[in-house]
């Protein structure tokens, strides 16, 4: 495999999760809790209970999901 196949496959691999963190954000929202988690970092919140931290969740998703979208689309596009 050229290192041009291997950014397109890492590159959409990327892309996917970034879309999966927005589509959990909408998700959460409607559900009324969420949880924001990465390595060593797990916050969970609910809508009623802790109305900032519910925001934080959302908007946490939603920043992740399009920074993943943004360096997948470099790495398919550029293929580095």
């Amino acid at each position: 495999m050229s290192g041009r196949t291997i950014s397109i496959i890492l590159g959409g691999a990327i892309v996917l999760l970034g879309c999966f963190h927005i589509g959990y954000a909408f998700v959460a929202r409607l559900r009324g809790r969420g949880f924001l988690g990465g390595r060593g970092f797990v916050f969970e919140a609910e809508r009623d209970g802790d109305p900032v931290g519910f925001k934080t969740v959302l908007w946490g998703n939603l920043a992740s999901g399009l920074l993943e979208i943004v360096i997948g689309t470099y790495l398919i596009l550029t293929g580095h």
